[in-house]
């Protein structure tokens, strides 16, 4: 059988087509490889930009809430001093801030006899003050905080200035929870003896250390 004889000049031919071939597909692999690489780049460069910016829309979100939060203890404390003013109790409830928290601070002798913790009636007008302000506000959790002079006391009741200032804290919980009916999921009690002064402990200042400071902290 015959077969056809290629002449050098037609094999020259074909090689080159070959070769010709060959390099296009080199290069489109190479630009193939280059696309994906800058969609690659491009993805994480949208990806990085949107995650800047979502920490920027959280930090203005952050900063517009805690400007929000300032502003409503602020008007909180404005109207409990008007309360407070126009009841006549100024003399025995005060309100100050610290670190973002409302604290009203009540006299003993607005709450209590000396060494007892049973409320007096005189209490009544000033917790419900404050109940109307705690069951207004649902966002508060409150603490009350039951505190004495350095006297020691001791009796049946009460052994120490530990047991005085713990029972009086829970006399007032119970006003709130069982009196007024406000869930007592938000209440905390504590008891601090004398080992939280506000004045000098000597026979001038000493009234000002027995009191009972009701926090008031948002839970936001």
């Amino acid at each position: 059988m015959n077969y056809p004889i290629r002449s050098k000049k037609n094999l020259i031919s074909l090689n080159k087509t070959e070769e010709t071939d060959q390099n296009w597909l080199i290069t489109f692999t190479d630009f193939l490889t280059l696309l994906l690489v800058f969609f690659i780049m491009f993805y994480m460069m949208t990806k990085s930009d949107k995650k800047i910016l979502n920490d920027e829309k959280n930090k203005e979100a952050s900063a517009i809430l805690e400007t929000n939060k300032g502003s409503n203890i602020e008007k909180v404390i404005e109207n409990l001093n008007k309360s407070i003013k126009s009841l006549n109790l100024d003399s025995t409830v005060s309100v100050i801030t610290v670190n973002n928290e409302i604290v009203v601070i009540l006299k003993e002798k607005i709450l209590f006899n000396p060494a007892d913790a049973r409320l007096l009636n005189d209490s009544y007008q000033s917790l419900n003050l404050l109940a109307e302000i705690i069951r207004k506000h649902e966002d508060f959790l409150v603490e009350i905080e039951g505190h004495t002079d350095n006297i020691p006391i001791q009796n049946k009741l009460y052994p120490s200035n530990w047991e005085l200032s713990i029972a009086r804290a829970i006399s007032v919980l119970r006003y709130f929870t069982e009196f007024e009916g406000i869930d007592a999921s938000r209440f905390s009690v504590k008891g601090n003896a004398d080992n939280k002064p506000i004045a000098d402990n000597n026979s001038e200042h000493r009234h000002s250390n027995r009191r009972v400071e009701i926090r008031l902290k948002s839970k936001t």
